[in-house]
């Protein structure tokens, strides 16, 4: 809520998931360094493991250390739970794979990151997935190719490189009509969007970029919203009819005694233990302990990052900047309806020259540091073509739209002067000023 001068206010999380009978009163939520919990007498033990109770019991599928990440991720994302996994790409798996099968399907927006292009393409097809991939992210594109075999859409709120906001709100709409959840992996918009206020069903996050916020620790989140799940039963029998994967259970049932989801039941309970993607005691933490100041990274990310994309926009050796406020005056105010302000973190630019010209710029640069990552309190560059799209076949690089030129920045803490000064003197080397060193 707004606060007298008219800022929305912070969510308080360093006060979010403390445990209130800590005996030692402890400042920081204590680390559960321990792979089990001791169990109750015979009779209490049977019932846990029954699910009449879901409290700890082995630290695959829950440790309370975890559940304070859990909940702090659900007040960031505005969720109404939250699990989180080993990686961001866990969850990503575990939120397909706890509704989807062999002989299913799910349509995604053609606009997403290398790493989960390749994975749809090929590792879904192996275990009898099949991803529909849409030439525009609008509705009635998602719609057209959905069918009863449709178990999700998926679409990341900004596209990874090419920094393409998702219409959320209306693409939502049309998915809760026809009761089809609505995936968005919020990675690149944490802190600054919650897809789940604008009717998505669930956000995946990658902890490991904006929410570490240095680098160090790895983690991804999945958070729910408030997709009717019983408004669409027949296509998600496994969440309705016992469930053979966990002795039986109907997941419907249990949701309504301990007041969730079968969905959120169905990820810990079937996917964490099967899959094994457990974020561990310390990871956690961390990371815990990183979204206290999220919020003002976040903003400091935001506003250099403008910066930038304002000096790129009008340096002619530039072909082109992806940034939400870089475009017509209709896609910025489209932008800013998702992204309040058009706020991000990134911004991607084509340099003119091609692939050697996108690869003597990154060589250039002296604070940028070329690493494969994102959302560090260090500003990063790489040459997405030549690296992270070497996983895809050349004919799924060419549809990705990301030109050989490109290069995907990733704006850091770092004063923004000094960092457009850095830009400044390697976009002039191209012109014939010093060459960089290009490694072997």
């Amino acid at each position: 809520m707004p606060d007298s001068l008219g800022h929305k206010r912070s969510i308080p999380l360093p006060h979010i998931g403390l445990a209130t009978n800590d005996p030692y009163r402890s400042l920081v939520a204590p680390i559960y360094q321990t792979t089990a919990f001791e169990l109750p007498e015979a009779d209490e033990a049977a019932a846990l493991f029954a699910l009449e109770k879901l409290t700890p019991i082995y630290a695959r599928t829950d440790n309370p250390t975890t559940r304070v990440l859990e909940e702090r991720m659900r007040a960031v994302e505005q969720g109404e739970a939250c699990i989180c996994f080993a990686t961001g790409k866990a969850a990503i798996v575990a939120a397909i794979c706890a509704v989807t099968g062999a002989g299913d399907n799910i349509v995604a927006s053609r606009n997403l990151f290398s790493g989960t292009m390749a994975m749809f393409s090929a590792t879904l097809k192996n275990l009898g997935i099949n991803v529909r991939f849409t030439e525009q992210d609008t509705a009635e594109a998602f719609e057209a190719l959905s069918d009863e075999r449709t178990k999700l859409w998926y679409a990341e709120t900004l596209s990874n490189p090419l920094l393409k906001v998702f219409p959320i709100a209306s693409v939502a709409r049309r998915s809760h009509s026809l009761g089809i959840p609505l995936v968005i992996d919020n990675t690149l918009g944490v802190g600054l969007c919650q897809p789940l206020a604008f009717g998505a069903a669930v956000s995946v996050v990658s902890l490991s970029k904006y929410v570490a916020g240095d680098g160090s620790t790895m983690g991804g989140a999945l958070s729910e919203g408030n997709f009717e799940w019983a408004s669409a039963r027949d296509r998600f029998t496994w969440l309705f009819q016992p469930d053979p994967a966990f002795a039986g259970v109907v997941w419907a049932d249990l949701a309504r005694k301990h007041r969730t989801t079968p969905y959120m039941l169905r990820l810990r309970f079937v996917m964490l233990r099967d899959f094994g993607a457990t974020l561990s005691p310390l990871s956690a933490f961390l990371l815990s302990q990183a979204t206290e100041t999220l919020a003002l990274r976040i903003q400091r990310h935001a506003e250099s990052a403008r910066r930038v994309a304002t000096f790129l926009d009008g340096h002619p050796r530039v072909r082109s900047v992806c940034h939400p406020t870089i475009g017509t005056a209709d896609e910025v105010r489209r932008n800013a309806d998702t992204i309040p302000g058009g706020a991000c973190g990134m911004v991607s630019v084509d340099i003119h020259g091609g692939q050697v010209a996108g690869q003597r710029f990154v060589a250039g640069l002296t604070l940028f540091r070329h690493v494969a990552t994102a959302g560090s309190s260090a500003s990063l560059a790489i040459h997405p073509y030549s690296t992270q799209l070497r996983q895809l076949t050349e004919d799924e690089r060419r549809r990705t739209g990301v030109p050989e030129g490109f290069v995907r920045l990733s704006i850091g803490l770092e004063d923004p002067d000094m960092l457009i000064d850095d830009l400044q003197q390697s976009l002039a080397a191209l012109d014939g000023g010093p060459a960089p060193v290009l490694p072997e």
